[in-house]
């Protein structure tokens, strides 16, 4: 639960939840404690969410309890880029997301996901180092003989701190380092880490033949094999990659429904983008002036209790367009789903609920809103 004050911050009137997110922590904590401090802090807390988990499905707790990914969001974007990579130095697998889906304008999101959900690795390329060769024996359990090859993944930190663990099938005879696919993970229940399945490329092993070849080592632990079986089309992903205006979009919630800013034309969801629109007709010059013409606009609705703007982001229409209740009854909304728009969002000043700004070539839209976008009302909708 929120480490505060319970009923209260993220989880009021909605839900209890456990996590090692804290807000953005990581940059303050390295800063104030050190780097070896925060990561004792980090290992503590997954492990104390570890320790949750474990009580609920021994005690057969009947708490609807679910595991999802964790996402603090911000309007800072450079701040919420400086905690990922401090988080990613603590052994957080953690990530920058361009884009989150909830109703609210900001500038991206620190995501710590979910320890189910690692499908960011699935099916990739990954080079091993073996530190306990096919025939050795475990350092401290002599009786424990490795029937495969076993390593680590350099670079890439595990749940406990240390470089992720990772077994080499399909080899059948002792080395010292292995490039080859991930082509599963075995999740443990009953503790911290999970092991990777590397196999050579286009060779694919069943989970009763994983099973069969991680025993030896598996026994000790409840666990389950989850079977990598995307099949992943890497040269249509960084073909859709390719954007107008040169933003990096490979982080994008949306990018599964994009068809490419640069394959249509400024239009990868079959509306108009602002932002590519620009570039096509004066390049970044064009767009920085339309930009700042646009935050002028806002400031000038002289809106009480609105801050000053100072800047505008890309945003999806689907991403920012409410549901708004006229005097009638009637329920509307005024955005297009599929057009890029400039937006943003600010707290009202002395209130809990916030501004959200919206714009396109014709028009301005202010609304305010609560929580999680909750009861949005329009202050201003003016054509320009």
């Amino acid at each position: 639960m929120c480490w505060k004050r319970g009923g209260g911050g993220q989880t009021k009137n909605t839900t209890a939840k456990i996590t090692s997110q804290h807000g953005m922590f990581c940059h303050t904590f390295i800063e104030k404690k050190g780097k070896e401090t925060a990561e004792k802090y980090v290992q503590a807390n997954q492990r104390a969410v570890e320790e949750y988990k474990r009580i609920i499905r021994e005690e057969n707790i009947d708490c609807d309890f679910s595991e999802t990914d964790a996402y603090v969001y911000s309007m800072d974007g450079e701040k919420l880029r400086q905690e990922t990579e401090d988080a990613q130095s603590l052994g957080i697998n953690a990530s920058f997301e361009a884009q989150i889906e909830i109703p609210v304008v900001c500038a991206g999101a620190v995501r710590f996901p979910d320890r189910r959900r690692r499908k960011f690795m699935m099916n990739d390329i990954v080079k091993v180092t073996v530190d306990r060769p096919l025939g050795s024996y475990h350092p401290e359990h002599k009786d424990m003989y490795y029937s495969v090859n076993y390593g680590y993944v350099e670079g890439i930190m595990a749940p406990d701190g240390e470089e992720q663990d990772a077994y080499i099938l399909g080899v059948d005879h002792p080395v010292n380092e292995f490039t080859g696919r991930v082509i599963a993970v075995i999740h443990r229940f009953d503790d911290i880490e999970e092991k990777w399945v590397v196999a050579p490329e286009g060779q694919n092993f069943s989970v009763e033949e994983i099973r069969a070849q991680v025993d030896f080592q598996e026994k000790y632990f409840k666990s389950e094999i989850r079977m990598c079986h995307e099949k992943m089309n890497i040269g249509r992903r960084q073909q859709i990659m390719k954007t107008i205006c040169g933003t990096d979009c490979t982080e994008c919630a949306w990018k599964d429904k994009c068809g490419g800013c640069a394959e249509t034309g400024g239009r990868p969801f079959g509306s108009e983008c602002i932002t590519a629109e620009c570039y096509k007709t004066g390049g970044e010059e064009c767009f920085l002036t339309y930009k700042a013409k646009t935050i002028k606009e806002f400031n000038e609705l002289g809106i009480a209790g609105m801050p000053v703007i100072t800047d505008l982001c890309q945003l999806i229409g689907a991403y920012v367009n409410l549901t708004y209740t006229l005097p009638n009854g009637q329920a509307v909304k005024f955005l297009d789903d599929n057009k890029i728009y400039l937006g943003y969002q600010v707290e009202k000043e002395n209130s809990e609920r916030c501004y959200g700004l919206v714009a396109d070539r014709d028009y301005l839209l202010v609304c305010e809103y609560g929580c999680s976008g909750a009861d949005p009302e329009i202050i201003v909708f003016k054509k320009r």
